[in-house]
């Protein structure tokens, strides 16, 4: 196999895998872990466990509906409960999803137009993490619904063509269904492949303090650079006052790329009551409000002359996703407008 950038020809086979050829000279080899024995000792920091004075806990509240737009929050019962210092909302500035990885702009902002279940959309804020959950329960959220729009199979008629952003969308090379007419053999099949969520160990969480208009958050990304550069922008801050701290990650896998919800919440949370604020994402919450691996339909082609040798490659895809955003599953293909990643069939 040779060529350049988006060339493919099969004129001669690779003896060996490219992994071998990597220039970095790890792999087989015995190198101990810089951090490993920390993490096994119990001796590693991860971000919610650190310690402030003054220390508060956030807990997020996600919207009881798939679709629709708040009309009101009735939060008098949770302020009356004990250990409750605040019950923060911020409908302009709050994140609708996460962000991706090698984005330095903020990620979609603005929940009073909810898009799916459980999206965040205010905090509680207690002395303690139990009087901070009892309390968000307690939270009534007022709403007019809207129809959604969750059935995938249903849809994928109007999927629309993403745009060349942050990696290319589309290439094209020559005429595949001329060169599947003529293949000698050929594969022409459809897969598809469901939403998944990461379940990582640690979940996601931030610890947010101001000192005046500075602002350091304690939290678990993958993506240092990028999310700090994601969290001031989604603030308004330059970036230089925003430290984000992110010594130890407890499991990603892509979860972590980007800027989550909680981040924000947490931060917008702190600057309001004075004081420091820890947000760790519930598990349920974790499985609806973070990245997710889109749901899939994949056309795969193949065609090969009578020795074997490739002449035709085609790989369409159509990935749910929510509208307007920019982010598609990296295979060349339709994204479909969806209101959620994932259609819920109990919405």
């Amino acid at each position: 196999m040779s060529g350049g950038p988006n060339v493919l020809k099969m004129d001669r086979p690779v003896p060996v895998s490219l992994l071998d050829q990597g220039a970095q000279g790890l792999i087989g080899e015995g190198i101990e872990r810089t951090e490993g024995k920390l993490k096994v000792a119990g001796a590693a920091t991860y971000s919610a466990e650190y310690r402030f004075d003054g220390l508060a806990y956030g807990y997020l509240i996600g919207a009881p509906f798939a679709r629709g737009k708040i009309t009101g929050l009735d939060d008098r019962e949770a302020r009356g409960m004990p250990g409750v210092i605040d019950v923060v909302t911020d409908f302009d500035r709050f994140l609708r999803n996460p962000q991706q990885a090698g984005n330095p702009k903020a990620p979609t902002q603005g929940v009073r137009d909810v898009r799916y279940a459980g999206e965040i959309v205010a905090i509680v804020v207690a002395e303690s993490f139990e009087q901070a959950r009892d309390a968000a329960r307690a939270v009534r959220i007022e709403f007019e619904p809207i129809k959604g729009r969750f059935d995938f199979h249903a849809l994928r008629g109007e999927a629309e063509k993403p745009a060349d952003r942050l990696v290319t969308a589309h290439f094209s090379q020559g005429d595949i269904d001329e060169a599947m007419r003529k293949a000698a053999w050929s594969v022409d099949r459809i897969w598809t492949t469901p939403s998944q969520s990461s379940a990582a160990m640690e979940p996601h969480v931030s610890t947010a303090s101001w000192d005046g208009e500075k602002l350091t958050v304690h939290g678990s990304y993958q993506v240092v650079a990028h999310n700090r550069l994601q969290l001031a922008d989604a603030l308004g801050l330059k970036p230089e006052q925003v430290r984000l701290v992110s010594r130890y990650v407890g499991g990603g896998f892509g979860s972590k790329l980007g800027l989550a919800p909680e981040a924000v919440a947490a931060a917008i949370a702190s600057k309001k009551v004075g004081r420091p604020v820890k947000t760790v994402m519930s598990r349920p919450q974790v499985f609806e409000t973070t990245i997710r691996r889109s749901q899939t339909e994949q056309r795969l082609r193949l065609g090969a002359d009578e020795h074997g040798v490739l002449t035709a490659i085609g790989h369409e895809t159509i990935c749910s996703n929510l509208p307007d955003e920019p982010y598609f599953e990296r295979r060349r293909g339709h994204a479909l407008p969806l209101w959620r990643r994932q259609p819920t069939d109990h919405a």
